[in-house]
């Protein structure tokens, strides 16, 4: 059996690098699985291979059913799941506080459980980071203003 892999990014592309793992297709990291389909399209072929997706437990469907449309049979794996940790009472204060100057988020599930953990934080006083488009979304419909985005 032959299987190409895809990869995005270069802490990924470092890693196939380090065990020899030949990588058939290189996506751009967009952050997003929309972005990685549409930059990965050229690369791709017709259709008619089969596609595993080794993925979170919970994640959205625009991968898949984005390659199920150029005609690919995608397996779906999920290798790990989300789990809401108890964050520390003294950190929590903190924030709600306004003790912290800027609020980092690598994932729209780091924006859902810390909104949940903190509940409302008066004002408008931290800058809001996150890793791309959909993270930003969900943190503005949590009612956090993200003001940047990570590097692509």
């Amino acid at each position: 059996m032959v299987a190409d892999v895809a990869q995005g990014g270069r802490s990924e592309e470092r890693v196939h690098d380090r065990v020899g793992q030949h990588v058939g297709v290189r996506v751009p990291l967009e952050a997003s699985p929309v972005g990685d389909f549409h930059a990965a399209d050229d690369q791709l072929a017709a259709g008619g291979e089969r596609v595993l997706l080794a993925r979170a437990e919970q994640a959205r469907d625009v991968l898949p059913a984005g390659l199920s449309e150029r005609g690919y049979a995608v397996d779906v794996l999920a290798v790990y799941r989300t789990v809401t940790a108890t964050p520390d009472p003294d950190v929590l204060e903190r924030v709600r506080r306004g003790d912290v100057d800027a609020l980092t988020f690598t994932s729209s599930s780091t924006v859902t459980n810390f909104c949940d953990a903190v509940g409302t934080i008066a004002g408008d006083r931290h800058s809001v980071i996150s890793i791309g488009p959909v993270t930003s979304q969900t943190a503005r419909d949590r009612g956090l203003r993200s003001r940047t985005r990570g590097p692509e």
